[in-house]
Order: structure tokens, then sequence, then C-alpha cells
């Protein structure tokens, strides 16, 4: 029996994706409105995408709207557990644990394709000639590959960068997101540090509303600690249950004790 292909118009206009892109709307106006008004108490912006550079303006929250229909798209992906895509910082780096974990996993298997997003064309032209896989952040083989790995590893705060983030969580619906972090914290992160007893009711409301937004990053985040007590610090700074917490070496520290790569 032969299975009737719905056309893609159809699909994105399906009754759920209209309600949702609806409810994302009336929820970063409410955002917009709401910093507006208690600009001085509260940032809701920074709880939605954890970065203070991307400004809260309607071209942003239009911008947002058609991410996050994007990123609830990609949750349709088939997913390739060889397929692994880095990036580092805001993209125009090529450093830290990302660098490091990107080199040596070079060596690991022949299975697995290992891809360098970033928008620093310098850089991605730099991997090319050594051989490696890197593209720039919206080309096409970047895209697709975004859309077929498993995994993703980032250093940073996933939006560091703008909204357009180097490694296109966007496209990561159902692949895995491992933060390996830049440090320590030995200073307070910002989660850490914004938690208090008497925190409002309106700033609990839009921490919860803003798992709304990048919905993979509260599924399937996943964040690496080198030790049982760092382990602990790292579930609380970056809200992700201890069942989430991967214990490894960082990548930069054991090419510091073994360069070899």
């Amino acid at each position: 029996m032969a299975i009737e292909k719905k056309p893609l118009k159809e699909i994105l206009l399906s009754p759920f994706n209209v309600i949702l892109l609806m409810a994302l709307g009336i929820l970063y106006f409410t955002l917009f409105k709401t910093y507006r008004k208690h600009q001085n108490k509260i940032d809701p912006w920074s709880l939605l995408t954890n970065s203070k550079e991307i400004k809260l303006s309607l071209p942003n929250i239009v911008k947002l709207v058609v991410l996050n229909m994007l990123h609830w798209l990609s949750f349709l992906s088939f997913r390739n557990k060889n397929i692994w895509v880095f990036g580092s910082w805001d993209g125009k780096s090529f450093l830290d644990n990302s660098k490091y974990l990107f080199l040596a996993s070079q060596k690991l298997s022949p299975n697995v394709r290992s891809v360098w997003i970033s928008n620093n064309a310098a850089i991605v032209e730099s991997l090319h000639a050594r051989g490696y896989r890197a593209y720039c952040t919206w080309q096409i083989r970047a895209i697709l590959y975004g859309l077929m790995a498993k995994y993703y590893f980032i250093d940073h705060a996933p939006l560091y960068g703008g909204l357009f983030a180097p490694t296109n969580l966007w496209l990561s619906g159902g692949a895995k997101i491992i933060q390996l972090w830049h440090g320590l914290p030995l200073k307070r992160l910002d989660s850490l540090g914004s938690k208090t007893a008497n925190s409002s009711k309106i700033t609990k409301m839009f921490s919860g509303l803003s798992k709304l937004s990048l919905f993979n990053l509260f599924v399937n985040y996943y964040v690496v600690a080198p030790s049982r007590l760092f382990g602990r610090l790292m579930s609380e700074s970056f809200e992700v249950p201890k069942e989430r917490i991967l214990f490894s070496a960082y990548p930069r520290n054991v090419f510091y004790k073994a360069p070899t790569i």
C-alpha cells in the first residue's frame, strides 16, 4: 500500500505548527512588554537566551519565532551517531575544549565524521587546508550536517555570539548537546549568581516559559565535569539534573599532558 506524501506547505501550516507559532509570538511579545515595564527589576531576555548581547527588539522576536519553528521541525530529522558537530565561543575562534576534542576525534574511528561549524571564513579555510571538515554557519553542508548530527559539542553559553549561534543549535532537535565549558566554577556562574531565596514569581514564570525556546536544551543538554565536587556545582550552575553530568577530564588538559595531536 502506497503511503501518501503530504506537501511541505500542508505540513508547515498544520494546526499544531500554527498554534505553536502563535504561542511563541505571544510569549516573545509578552517578554518584550514585561521587559519594557520592569527593566530595572528583571531581565527575562537573559533567562530566555542566556545572552545579554542579544537585544530584545521586534525584529529579533520575529527571528526567534521563525528559528523556533525550524527548531521544532528539526526533531523530525534522522540522526547519525557517527556525525559530531563542534563549535567554540562566538564562532570566531578555534580554541578551548571544543578544539582539542575536535582534533582528538579525528583519530577515534574512521566512521566518525567530525565537523567544525564557524562564522569565521578564515578558520574554515584553514581547517579545510589541513584536511578537516569545516563549514560556515549557514552553508548548505553545515545545515545538512546540523540536521544529521547526533552530537553537538560547545564550550560556551548556547547563544553566545547572537541568535544565529555558530553551532546551529536551532537544528539540534533530538541530538545530544554536550557542554564542555571553558573552565571551572571558581567564580559564580550566571545561574548560581541569579538564584535567591526571594526570587519573584514573575522571574520563575519566565524561567519556565523560556523552556519553549530551544527546547532541546532542556531535554538533551549534558555538561562535562572533571570531578564529583564540580559535578554538583555544574549541575546547579547549568540547571541540569545530576544524571546529565558527564564525568571526564577536559580535552585541553589531556592534550597538555600528552600533546600528540
